[in-house]
């Protein structure tokens, strides 16, 4: 083996390893598939970076975060580790420009950050194909999970694409996996090994707790007490933080509270344009605004060392929600604070969120019939349905625009629809995403859902 620590400081400038790096690292080193959980600011990244320097070939890296992949691409190339990146941020042009460099196998581009969305397009998986692999990073892990926080239907598709990247190796050199997560329940553990074709592997938590973070909880009832409060603690804390409501609504009275006291404030929600999301995320970045008031839409990947308070104003959805959330203090490692302003009354919006986010079979069944009821059996493929999330909750007699959204995130999760339209499809007058039909209309009978896996 070679001198890690040598290495460590002429390639990454750092004197010493974290907790459990370098056994993570020898596990990649070794060709072992890898799963690990380790704490929001604790280093995830370099543990596949590090074997990337010494390993022969191409590092790929699937992540979910455009802001991410920009902030660690640029990074690696100031390191002077040639990174790029593929997602829907670059035309066809950069794209062509970057599969010509992977194509030379030359060590031109050592590491390559992509959307999972981008993994099946026939000219990637041409490309990649023909290159020498030296390992697979899956960022963010719990995105692949139906019981995680974040689940993404984009990554159902990730163990499909490995398994085509090792079966187009002739030579037979296969390729090591290193899964990467902060947190995850046992569900999710078991769907990230599952899901992923993880084999042999080794596992590697390196504990949750973030020492330099003072948890805080307050019980105030009355909105005029949490106001208070909020304020006192912006008052007195220096730095900047972000603020965590349940809903939109409560964000923008928030917004409007803080305004009138003249503090230098911004809303970002997930029913915000992507380019004014875009917008807010980076002038918080740049320390623009004293705090951020948002829902759980803000900050998965958000890498900003500086962050000195968390605030929940309502209480988190999840245990694993708010471990994540407050895990965005104090990354730099200076002390930081996470602050729970709870009331009763926030328990209900909880368990209206919980109600609604778990459809049951018949609920699915049901609104599988609404979104093909015009059309005969085996008709229907790739046709669009313009209508909101509200209008539809209307027609189908499912209770709310909430739960829709949550079926439609199962019926995506197994390709049976998409959400959202192709601009070419799209009228200007509409204002929604629309829902694009994958599959012809079938008996509700035949629907392929793994029902037991859903666990409904």
């Amino acid at each position: 083996m070679q001198n890690l620590e040598q290495i460590l400081e002429q390639k990454f400038g750092l004197q010493s390893f974290r907790e459990g790096q370098r056994e993570i690292i020898e596990s990649v080193l070794d060709k072992q598939d890898t799963l690990v959980f380790m704490p929001t600011g604790g280093g995830k990244s370099l543990t596949y970076q590090f074997p990337g320097v010494i390993l022969e070939g191409l590092v790929l890296v699937i992540s979910p975060l455009i802001s991410l992949m920009k902030d660690q691409v640029d990074k690696l190339n100031e390191l002077g580790l040639k990174a790029s990146l593929i997602n829907s941020t670059i035309d066809n042009y950069e794209k062509q420009i970057i599969l010509n460099d992977i194509s030379r196998d030359d060590g031109s581009i050592k590491f390559l950050y992509i959307a999972p969305e981008r993994l099946n397009s026939d000219d990637f998986l041409r490309v990649i194909s023909s290159v020498k692999i030296s390992l697979v990073a899956v960022d963010e892990a719990h995105c692949i999970s139906q019981w995680g926080h974040d689940f993404r239907p984009s990554y159902m598709k990730v163990r499909e694409f490995i398994e085509k990247l090792r079966e187009s190796k002739s030579s037979g050199i296969i390729f090591p996996i290193i899964a990467l997560t902060a947190t995850a329940t046992k569900k999710v553990r078991n769907d990230i090994i599952e899901r992923l074709g993880l084999q042999n592997l080794n596992i590697f938590t390196t504990g949750f707790d973030r020492k330099n973070i003072a948890l805080i909880v307050r019980e105030l009832s009355k909105k005029e007490d949490k106001q208070a409060k909020l304020l006192e603690i912006l008052e007195k804390t220096p730095g900047t933080g972000i603020i965590y409501c349940a809903s939109i609504k409560s964000c923008q009275e928030v917004y409007q509270f803080l305004l009138e006291k003249n503090i230098s404030c911004a809303v970002y929600t997930g029913e915000m344009k992507a380019e004014d999301r875009e917008v807010v995320q980076n002038n918080f970045m740049n320390s623009a605004y004293k705090v951020i008031i948002a829902t759980n839409a803000f900050g998965m990947g958000i890498d900003k060392k500086d962050i000195r308070f968390v605030v929940h104003y309502n209480l988190p959805g999840s245990i694993e929600n708010y471990y994540q959330e407050v895990g965005r203090a104090g990354r730099d490692g200076k002390n930081s604070f996470g602050v729970v302003l709870a009331s009763f009354s926030d328990t209900k919006i909880q368990e209206f969120f919980i109600e609604n986010s778990y459809p049951s079979r018949d609920e699915i069944k049901q609104f599988y019939e609404y979104l093909y009821k015009d059309f005969e059996l085996g008709e229907g493929e790739k046709s669009h349905i313009l209508k909101t999330y509200l209008i539809m909750a209307s027609e189908s007699g499912i209770k709310n625009d909430l739960k829709v959204g949550a079926i439609l995130r199962v019926l995506e999760k197994y390709n049976i629809v998409k959400r959202g339209v192709s601009s070419f499809d799209m009228p200007s007058s509409f204002r929604g995403r629309g829902i694009t039909l994958l599959l012809p209309k079938l008996k509700s009978n035949s629907i392929p859902i793994d029902w037991d896996h859903q666990n409904l």
